[in-house]
């Protein structure tokens, strides 16, 4: 299960905009100090070594390239695999002239959801090959051979590799976006109390309160500006 973000908007914004306020927190950190006992130098280093942590981790957009490798490859093997067996089709469908059973056997009744899903052609190689063998006498007439019958889980098992690295890249992302979101909701916790004091410490300077504000939805965002066009338009006399 994914961990809820505490903070709105995407991780890189979140992390953007509060290296900026970091930075002011920094310069203003005797403002604070003398504001309350909590925020004392060690406070503050945590604070920036949390920040400096964050920004060492690869973002999310390095793990969809690299998933989006992984998947690629899949399609390959699975472009193969559905190549492989439309030659073969052709050459079950001379050695068994107009016999559909043992067409079906074969799988070419349910050969459309193989088509459609790696996962489903990874179950459908396997049974074609336990009827490749079952008629292997008939194929080897023929004019198959032993290497084409090898081919058949050779293929099979070079997409399930595929697939192996595919789900590998998943779980990679998971988990490092996890430890992310982690980071950043520790991060924003610890914001939090200076973005709180500092609406004490620098009540009478809006310019710099407005650096120690968490991102907002863009649609809040959208309803505070018509709200502030409502007013402003209101004591027009």
């Amino acid at each position: 299960m994914s961990k809820l973000r505490f903070y709105y908007g995407t991780d890189a914004n979140f992390i953007t905009s509060s290296g900026y306020s970091i930075q002011i927190i920094n310069e203003k950190r005797s403002n604070f100090e003398a504001f309350s006992i909590h925020f004392t130098p060690g406070k503050l280093q945590e604070l920036n070594d949390l920040y400096d942590q964050i920004t060492t981790i690869p973002s999310d957009k390095v793990f969809i390239n690299i998933l989006a490798e992984a998947s690629h490859d899949v399609k390959i093997e699975h472009d193969i695999c559905c190549e492989f067996f439309q030659h073969s089709k052709i050459d079950i469908e001379m050695a068994f002239s107009n016999d559909e059973l043992v067409w079906n056997q074969f799988g070419f009744n349910d050969y459309e959801k193989a088509r459609k899903s790696p996962g489903n052609m990874f179950i459908f190689l396997t049974d074609f090959d336990t009827m490749a063998v079952r008629y292997k006498d008939t194929l080897l007439v023929n004019g198959w051979t032993e290497e084409k019958f090898a081919t058949i889980l050779e293929h099979r098992d070079k997409l399930k590799a595929a697939m192996n690295r595919q789900n590998n890249r998943i779980l990679e992302r998971r988990r490092a976006t996890e430890n992310r979101v982690e980071i950043l909701n520790k991060l924003y916790e610890k914001l939090a109390l200076y973005f709180k004091a500092a609406q004490i410490i620098f009540e009478e300077d809006e310019n710099l309160l407005k650096r120690f504000r968490f991102p907002i939805p863009s649609s809040l965002l959208r309803l505070n500006n018509i709200e502030e066009e409502v007013i402003s338009e209101g004591t027009i006399d």
